[in-house]
């Protein structure tokens, strides 16, 4: 597969003291990510793909093709690998497929940093 046949990444950066950024599918425009009272809240399109907070791979969002591929991943193909990216082409993305990596930092008792992986596929 050549390189330009892979999924896009495309990061998005803000700073804890700012609101989560108003997260639009690339397709259609429309808003997937909702803040009310300080909770992300998901608002699904016919683009979008997933949507995973940072953390172990739990989604707040699979569609149904994205739940069948994972679901059909060959045992080697491990989903937990340093560059998610290599998951997405194993289990048959490619270039039709666009994710924002949104990393967002601050303090807590200490300085953080977070990333979420939102994707969109081209065709819906």
């Amino acid at each position: 597969m050549s390189k330009n046949s892979r999924p896009r990444f495309e990061p998005l950066y803000y700073s804890n003291n700012e609101e989560y950024p108003d997260i639009l599918c690339p397709v259609c425009a429309h808003k997937v990510i909702v803040v009310e009272d300080g909770e992300a809240l998901v608002s699904q399109c016919p683009h979008l793909v997933f949507v995973r907070p940072d953390g172990p791979c739990v989604y707040e969002y699979e569609s149904d093709d994205f739940s069948k591929r994972r679901a059909a991943a060959p045992d080697d193909v491990p989903e937990y690998c340093s560059d998610y990216l290599d998951f997405l082409v194993a289990i048959g993305y490619d270039e039709k497929l666009f994710v924002y990596e949104v990393a967002y930092s601050g303090m807590g008792c200490g300085p953080f940093t977070t990333t979420d992986l939102i994707g969109f596929i081209s065709e819906g």
